[in-house]
């Protein structure tokens, strides 16, 4: 069993119930939790509170970890060579040089 992966996951997984700015529920195997807390990205994870207060750098790794394992990456439109357009203003005016509708608000673009 890979438990560094283990770890990771678990910490992504604290974001899901983050409250009180660093304290996230501590509904996760004691072994895991030991290991975080031995890593230094949360505070000793036994005590009588049913959340863990998660360090400063717990805090950066948890919201890295988060985005990393599960949000879906964006899908970045093609230019007519099958060049990447990943500038928003540069994709907007490639579909107006096309003919293609531009949508009217910019900041509501399909992803």
């Amino acid at each position: 069993m890979d438990t560094d992966r283990i770890d990771k996951a678990v910490l992504a997984l604290l974001q899901l119930t983050l409250h009180d700015g660093n304290r996230a529920w501590k509904g996760f195997d004691w072994d895991v939790l030991n290991r975080l807390c031995d890593q230094g990205f949360i505070g000793d994870p036994i005590n009588k509170s049913r959340s863990v207060v998660l360090t400063e750098e717990g805090l950066k790794a948890s919201r890295q970890l988060f985005e990393e394992l599960f949000n879906r990456p964006q899908a970045e439109p093609l230019a007519a060579n099958g060049q990447r357009v990943c500038d928003v203003n540069a994709a907007l005016a490639f579909l107006s040089r096309q003919g293609g509708q531009a949508p009217e608000d910019q900041d509501k673009l399909p992803s």
